[in-house]
């Protein structure tokens, strides 16, 4: 079996949002609803699409983060679209501008200029995911058919961060330090098939040998696997678009 996922662009547009709601989902995590008209049209539907906030400009160029867009809706007031934000400790351009975030703020955004839709045919699903990707997790969840058997292994920079999935209680928990060994090990519990499909999504050097584990031992194929680093220790504005293992020639 070779799983396809299906590749829908959309029209690039640039649009100008306004702060209705602020909410903490968890310590040092907050749920910004934006409106505006010119949401109107707005698509995301692929699991891990993602979105750009543009916060000013620095050098003459617009400084942007990427940012998976959790829930769209339209109500009787309008378009309504919710993003979820970690308040990091250190100072940066977008956790400044979400911490201080209240109704009337405004706040430039972009795109997604693509998707990528989950495969079809999935039996079982591997979740694994830091904090920062917990919106991409809840939006793959939401794709998969209830039928499907999804194992979660979730690793957090900070514990409270769990307070996140308060609602489950089907989640294996990890802290940053301890997560490259111990997901490994639940990793090779787990009869992979070839109807299997693996999320893996976090801070890069956790992710990176859990992805060649997949491949290289697990036998995963590349169609099963969609990996990808959302920072990395030590590094600022890691590009995700690179590739997360520049030594395997598979990426």
């Amino acid at each position: 079996m070779q799983f396809t996922r299906e590749r829908v662009m959309h029209e690039l547009k640039r649009r100008t949002l306004r702060v209705t709601n602020v909410t903490q989902v968890a310590p040092d995590y907050a749920r910004i609803t934006v409106t505006s008209p010119e949401l109107e049209g707005f698509e995301a539907p692929g699991p891990a699409d993602h979105i750009k906030l543009i916060f000013g400009e620095a050098h003459g160029r617009p400084i942007m983060r990427d940012y998976t867009p959790l829930n769209f809706r339209e109500t009787a007031e309008g378009y309504e679209l919710d993003i979820d934000m970690v308040l990091h400790e250190t100072d940066g351009p977008a956790s400044d501008w979400a911490k201080e975030a209240a109704p009337g703020q405004l706040i430039q955004q972009a795109g997604p200029r693509g998707s990528k839709l989950a495969p079809a045919g999935i039996t079982e699903m591997v979740l694994v995911a830091d904090e920062t990707a917990f919106p991409a997790v809840t939006r793959w969840l939401d794709a998969v058919s209830d039928d499907v058997t999804v194992h979660k292994f979730f690793f957090t920079v900070d514990e409270r961060m769990r307070a996140y999935f308060d609602d489950q209680d089907d989640i294996t928990w990890f802290d940053i330090d301890e997560a490259p060994e111990g997901i490994m090990a639940e990793l090779r519990k787990l009869n992979i098939t070839d109807t299997t499909f693996a999320f893996l999504a976090g801070e890069a050097t956790t992710i990176t040998p859990l992805r060649r584990y997949l491949r290289r031992e697990a036998g995963i194929r590349l169609d099963q696997l969609d990996a990808q680093g959302y920072w990395k220790r030590g590094v600022a504005e890691l590009d995700h678009h690179e590739p997360l293992d520049p030594e395997d020639p598979d990426e």
